[in-house]
């Protein structure tokens, strides 16, 4: 039961990322400089983006109730994670390190995560990137756990658009998702939105760009 739980909770993750994608091209797809298509695209726009909210939402609702019967470790509540043993880092490095690795500087649309090493430690299993950007918050509320719990205040909170991506009020965020210390994280956001959400995190913690690589499901099956 538990595996089919996480199954059907990452499909929904993966299908709301797709969307989100796409979303993106629908708007890159329209001609800004005719006056006619600008008002259609942006109505069609506007259409799509209201189901795709919803499904988000509704998703996201789904995904809550499969998470009471996720492992504890995959809980979206982002308890502290306990210090791995040497030996483990050591052979979750080495599987990660047979593939390729991805900077913060890529472009991550319909792109399928399977892990990722930062500050030294792999990760892997991470079939979303909501999974990615849960296990990014939870390796940075376990580094400093006074700088996490102070993110609705700093430079990352808030989206150039000017919506929360972090506050302690749930209803401030449109999608919340409940990352620690009193805190919650919009997660209706696509893989370049999380992204660009991760290189701003990881500046607040004074963390080296080149401290993260992404290696992708592609990669991993093309072996």
């Amino acid at each position: 039961m538990k595996e089919k739980a996480n199954q059907l909770r990452e499909a929904l993750e993966r299908i709301n990322e797709d969307l989100l994608a796409l979303s993106d091209d629908i708007w890159l797809g329209i001609e800004h400089n005719d006056a006619t298509a600008l008002e259609e695209g942006v109505k069609f726009k506007k259409a799509f983006n209201e189901q795709q909210e919803g499904f988000a939402r509704a998703a996201q609702g789904i995904i809550e109730v499969l998470e009471g019967y996720a492992a504890p470790e995959e809980s979206s509540s982002a308890e502290i994670t306990p210090p791995r043993s040497r030996a483990q880092r050591e052979r979750k490095i080495a599987e990660l390190d047979r593939h390729v690795p991805h900077s913060l500087r890529e472009e991550f649309s319909y792109k399928r995560p399977y892990g990722m090493k930062l500050e030294g430690e792999a990760y892997i299993g991470l079939k979303t990137w909501k999974a990615v950007y849960r296990q990014v918050l939870k390796h940075l509320l376990a580094k400093n756990k006074s700088v996490f719990s102070k993110l609705d205040r700093c430079e990352a909170a808030i989206s150039r658009r000017g919506n929360a991506y972090f506050s302690k009020d749930k209803t401030a965020v449109r999608q919340a998702m409940s990352i620690g210390s009193g805190l919650y994280a919009e997660v209706n956001l696509s893989a370049n939105l999380i992204r660009d959400s991760i290189a701003r995190l990881l500046d607040e913690f004074s963390i080296s760009h080149s401290e993260i690589t992404f290696y992708l499901r592609e990669d991993r099956d093309a072996d």
